[in-house]
């Protein structure tokens, strides 16, 4: 046998390293004709937040626009399109959260 299926049957070699869950999703509302998307998950500067549109609420939507990360983010001008539905998410920075988040409930822009 080699010297790594030696530490491999002994428990040894790399250590394993836990990986990082995804972030929460973000809220998404019309506030005082603003769109403003929110979270409450802790500090993800060096992350992104990211605008989905829709034609409609169950439909595909695609991306339109990423920002970096702040709470809050307003999208307002960076498009939303009358009569479109959008969603929100947030991709982490890697420290305490990675990947991107599952989207926010869907709003619909008047």
């Amino acid at each position: 046998m080699g010297r790594w299926a030696t530490s491999r049957r002994r428990g040894g070699g790399p250590e394993q390293v836990a990986a990082k869950p995804l972030p929460p999703a973000p809220n998404l509302e019309v506030f005082e004709e603003a769109l403003i998307q929110s979270t409450s998950n802790g500090d993800e500067t060096g992350g992104s937040c990211v605008l989905y549109e829709g034609m409609d609420q169950y439909g595909d939507f695609a991306a339109v626009a990423s920002s970096p990360w702040a709470t809050p983010t307003d999208w307002t001008g960076l498009p939303p399109t009358e009569g479109r539905w959008y969603r929100a998410t947030e991709i982490g920075n890697g420290v305490l959260f990675a990947g991107e988040s599952t989207p926010s409930m869907s709003v619909f822009w008047e």
